[in-house]
């Protein structure tokens, strides 16, 4: 994983400079395993760890790639540091000779930043980035403290017409993507979500428990307006986004009803899925279901993810029910508020 973020993310940078997508992203790898831990001697053969090549390496590999770009891009863009060849030379080769001194100088620049952080830090970069910054990220990310307040602040940017998940995705992935690997990796050893390592992440908690019909569990929001609901326009609405809120998909009711600036639903917006993730966190840390350790598709109808995450346990199942009908008993009385607020509204 480590060595495919370090190619994609120098890929897209260079993408964007209009530059050598490819060797950009072949450089980034060698500048990765420039900086990449130091081999290690076992009865007189070299062995290099294979530690940081997945997602333990993910921060290292992104900030080599971020700068391996940066610098190969803009030294490619100045035609005082690359090389062109006659016509007459292949195609291909013309390609590398180009930005053959781009990539020299990369490499120098890696190969001297490397000396230096070893007198700091002998197990190279990998070693003192991961425990300086990603293991106490995953400490904090392995906790309901962190899953409730991303999750808050999530719905809070869709209150502001901002889709909250995407904007805070790369946080999310930085903090729950190791978790989420090691959890899977022992699932697949061992059959089971019992017992996994992480109980309580992002996935297992908000995913599973309080993301029914998409972010603010809107899905209960629809089943509110067909059991409370009078108006029309409401119920119409209603029918037309209940398809896609079953499989996630909101937007209809955040922008249609809507529920952005609305200062009468975006009450039950944030306060439903905090409710029904400490609900799942109940069940979860209780030890009464699995922990949903399986990844699922975001788009599978809401109750299901917690039913397939843990491997088909009927309980969770059932949770991921109660979730729902807890989410829709809480909608109810703010949407026959604002039934009653509309009334007079149209009334005056």
């Amino acid at each position: 994983m480590a060595l495919l973020i370090a190619f994609l993310v120098a890929r897209n940078i260079a993408i964007s400079y209009q530059q050598d997508d490819l060797l950009c992203g072949l450089t980034a790898i060698g500048a990765f395993f420039v900086v990449y831990t130091p081999y290690t001697i076992i009865d007189g053969q070299a062995y290099l760890t294979t530690k940081y090549l997945g997602p333990q390496g993910l921060f290292v590999a992104i900030i080599v790639a971020l700068i391996a770009s940066e610098v190969f891009c803009r030294l490619a863009r100045n035609p005082r540091v690359t090389i062109n060849m006659p016509a007459a030379v292949p195609p291909a080769v013309t390609r590398s000779f180009k930005v053959l001194l781009p990539i020299f100088c990369v490499m120098v620049f890696f190969s001297i930043a490397n000396y230096l952080l070893t007198k700091i830090s002998p197990n190279g970069l990998n070693d003192l980035i991961y425990s300086l910054i990603q293991a106490p990220l995953k400490e904090m990310g392995t906790n309901i403290v962190t899953v409730l307040i991303l999750g808050v602040v999530t719905n809070f940017l869709w209150i502001l017409g901002i889709h909250g998940p995407n904007t805070i995705a790369t946080i999310r992935e930085m903090i729950f993507s190791e978790a989420n690997l090691e959890n899977l990796a022992y699932t697949a050893s061992h059959g089971t979500t019992w017992g996994a390592p992480y109980p309580i992440t992002w996935s297992s908690i908000n995913d599973a428990f309080a993301n029914c019909g998409g972010s603010g569990m809107t899905l209960g929001l629809l089943l509110a307006i067909f059991i409370a609901s009078r108006r029309q326009d409401y119920r119409s609405l209603a029918k037309m986004s209940f398809v896609p809120g079953l499989f996630n998909i909101n937007e209809p009711v955040m922008f249609g009803l809507p529920i952005v600036l609305n200062p009468i639903l975006v009450i039950p917006f944030i306060l439903v899925p905090f409710v029904n993730a400490l609900i799942g966190y109940f069940f979860i840390s209780m030890e009464f279901i699995p922990p949903v350790a399986y990844a699922v598709p975001w788009t599978t109808p809401g109750p299901l993810i917690a039913f397939f995450g843990t491997g088909g346990n009927w309980l969770a199942l059932c949770v991921g029910f109660l979730c729902l009908g807890v989410s829709t008993l809480i909608y109810l009385p703010f949407v026959i508020a604002a039934n009653k607020v509309n009334a007079a509204v149209a009334t005056e």
